[in-house]
């Protein structure tokens, strides 16, 4: 009975030293931003825009993925065209914010960016199972 009750012990404390905290696992959930767009210009005209902001986040030493994705099977959103942002962490992606916030050229890229296409709805996620 007392190996039993050691053995339960010597488990939970395991699980308590080495299970990461509600925090810790916050802080590293995987974020997914989903922007959906209309375009005045050809896809991949935008998607060529895309990637130049792709070379600019870079530079800046950004961690993100990005993908241009174009409805296919979609219902009401066949033909539109979506950007998928993916960071590692919260923290990368606040981290990611900041400086594109304080950045000249990404925000001209923006600008431009602005030109050519009209955001119609813009959606964060938060990575529920890996």
């Amino acid at each position: 009975m007392k190996r039993n009750a050691w053995i339960l012990a010597l488990a939970v404390g395991l699980v308590l030293v080495l299970a990461p905290s509600g925090a810790a696992r916050a802080a590293d959930t995987v974020v997914l931003r989903v922007v959906s767009v209309d375009l005045s210009v050809e896809p991949s005209v935008y998607a060529a825009e895309i990637e130049r902001g792709k070379a600019i986040l870079k530079k800046l030493g950004i961690d993100v993925t990005i993908f241009v994705w174009q409805g296919t099977f979609a219902g009401d959103d066949a033909g539109k065209i979506m950007v998928s942002l993916r960071w590692p962490s919260v923290a990368a992606f606040h981290a990611a914010e900041s400086k594109t916030d304080a950045d000249p050229e990404y925000q001209a890229w923006l600008k431009g960016l602005a030109k050519i296409r009209k955001v119609s709805s813009d959606k964060l996620y938060k990575q529920v199972l890996p």
